[in-house]
């Protein structure tokens, strides 16, 4: 994690490019086999405020939009910030997919796309583990799951 900025509420152009581009490093995982979006979505800093836009639609918002309560629901709602990171993702998916197909074809460069997303699982790691207070208790945690 980068930062803890408040990226579910963007309000500059750069913002939403940041997300756009974002979303697009999501998408791009998200065609390699055995690479999470979500994944990229932690390591760019993304990843609560993505899971708290996606429990956002609940009951109350549900609520919200059926009753018309617009500005209700655009305000308890984070859209721009899902919209930006879709368009991202699925910009990524479109214009990748063929090129990505491709390379994970070609022998040469299947092991350099799995070494870069390899690289990039790593380094979830550590912003993981730099996150964690390392105990005795943790210790074993780790070692049990691992």
């Amino acid at each position: 994690m980068l930062d803890r900025r408040d990226h579910a509420h963007p309000k500059t152009a750069w913002q939403h490019l940041r997300l756009f581009f974002t979303g697009f490093a999501m998408g791009s995982a998200d065609l390699v086999p055995g690479v999470s979006g979500g994944t990229m979505a932690f390591i760019l800093g993304v990843y609560e405020d993505l899971l708290n836009a996606i429990k956002s639609f609940n009951t109350t918002s549900i609520r919200m939009l059926f009753s018309l309560k617009i500005k209700d629901f655009l305000a308890y709602v984070p859209l721009r910030f899902l919209i930006a990171l879709g368009l991202g993702i699925g910009t990524a998916i479109l214009f990748l997919s063929g090129f990505l197909s491709r390379t994970l074809d070609d022998p040469a460069g299947r092991v350099l796309l799995f070494a870069f997303f390899f690289g990039l699982v790593m380094a979830s790691i550590l912003a993981v583990g730099a996150q964690v207070r390392w105990s005795r208790g943790a210790i074993i945690g780790l070692v049990i799951g691992a």
